[in-house]
């Protein structure tokens, strides 16, 4: 199943706590974000705004892609290409030695 068909499948809820996901993986999990939270150098309420903010913005990307609203999503598209341009290339990122941890912990649950 792609990414696409389980989207459009989700009900609101699911996709609400996708974008929640998506936030905390691509904005919070090891970035200089929670790095400077840590330090407190960003207040607790600072940090929720900053989680909600990029929750929603996730949220109505996510809700727009599944309920087929292709004026929109192109308008978001062609504004995220303007505004990323300049942009560096994105890495690939995913922690093998910590999903491989979290496997040997999860196998032991039982």
């Amino acid at each position: 199943m792609n990414i696409q068909t389980l989207v459009n499948e989700m009900a609101d809820e699911h996709l609400g706590i996708l974008a929640n996901a998506l936030a905390m993986i691509s904005f919070r999990s090891g970035s200089l974000i929670e790095d400077l939270h840590c330090e407190g150098k960003i207040k607790d309420s600072e940090m929720k705004q900053l989680n909600k903010y990029a929750a929603n913005e996730l949220y109505t990307f996510l809700k727009l892609l599944s309920k087929g609203h292709p004026d929109e999503m192109r308008y978001e598209l062609e504004l995220a290409l303007m505004t990323t341009a300049g942009w560096d290339k994105p890495e690939f990122t995913f922690d093998k030695k910590a999903y491989n941890a979290w496997k040997r912990l999860d196998s032991n649950k039982d």
